[in-house]
């Protein structure tokens, strides 16, 4: 079911800008390219922070936005749990080798990062409920696609952990 609504517009807007700017940091994309975030979950937020693109002629595929948003929570959880907790491991060691300036630059990554990751964890649960408040408007309380979907848990889930 494809459908239209500019608060989705918007935080997808707002997500896409600050997760190119997040993971096109030198030090971030470091550790995304070496983590076992799933090639499928790239390509799924991939499409959806480019959906805009398309979005004056298509519109959204509310199925495939709950996927896209399962996609960033498991990218989340991976960051939180995986990418995290090595950067601050390593930064003394990284720093260590680093000149002054990408010492520096390295320091506002470590400084930043938790404020990212809260961020991105906002925008998601701003989604996840709006893309719920359309489905329920458009399919009915009763016969919303969020309660045919199996892993709608899971994206609970991760969002509150």
């Amino acid at each position: 079911m494809k459908i239209k609504d500019k608060k989705i517009f918007d935080i997808i807007d707002e997500l896409g800008s600050r997760y190119n700017i997040f993971t096109h940091n030198q030090f971030i994309n470091y550790y995304l390219l070496d983590s076992t975030i799933p090639k499928n979950d790239w390509m799924d937020i991939d499409d959806m922070i480019n959906s805009n693109n398309t979005y004056e002629e298509e519109g959204y595929d509310l199925d495939r936005l709950y996927t896209q948003i399962l996609a960033f929570t498991s990218f989340l959880t991976i960051i939180k749990e995986e990418i995290w907790p090595r950067i601050q491991n390593e930064a003394h060691r990284r720093m260590d080798k680093m000149t002054s300036d990408s010492r520096l630059l390295y320091k506002m990554t470590l400084d930043n990062t938790p404020s990212n990751i809260k961020t991105f964890n906002s925008l998601i649960i701003d989604l996840f409920i709006n893309v719920k408040r359309v489905d329920k408007t458009k399919n009915g309380e009763e016969h919303a696609l969020f309660k045919k979907l199996n892993f709608i848990k899971i994206i609970q889930e991760r969002l509150n952990s």
